[in-house]
Parts: structure tokens; sequence; C-alpha cells
């Protein structure tokens, strides 16, 4: 009965579904699991990647304006 009200103010059945499996997951008095999808994988090898560049960055003769280049490339 409560989905349905969720359903109709727009909550995607994704959502519903990690609430439900969080829910259920705390009330077992279990750890919850991390979500894991393409976009949430290929933001964490952004992140990794922007480490592995900060680690080697030459802080006495590096290129800063460079490196924040490649740390944030532009969108276009």
């Amino acid at each position: 009965m409560l989905e349905i009200s969720f359903f109709s103010i727009g909550v995607p059945a994704e959502v519903l579904e990690r609430a439900s499996t969080i829910l259920d997951t705390i009330g077992n008095n279990k750890n919850i699991g991390r979500l894991c999808n393409e976009n949430i994988l290929t933001k964490d090898q952004q992140y990794k990647d922007a480490v592995d560049k900060l680690l080697g960055f030459d802080t006495c003769n590096g290129n800063l304006e460079q490196f924040f280049q490649d740390i944030f490339p532009s969108e276009s």
C-alpha cells in the first residue's frame, strides 16, 4: 500500500527496492552492501586517477595549472 503512494508521487522503483533492501538489512542487524553501478564505478576510477596524479605531482617543480587541467578536464 505504501509503495503505491510513493509511485504516485514519482519515486522510482529502484529507490523503493534499495530502501526495502536497506530496511531488511538493518532489521537483520547486518551491514548494508554498497550499491554499485556503472556510474559509481566510473566515478570511483576518476577519484583513483586523481589521487594517483596528486601523489605523483612535484610540488617544487610541477606546473600547477597543468595539474588542475589534468584533474578537472573541461567538459566540452
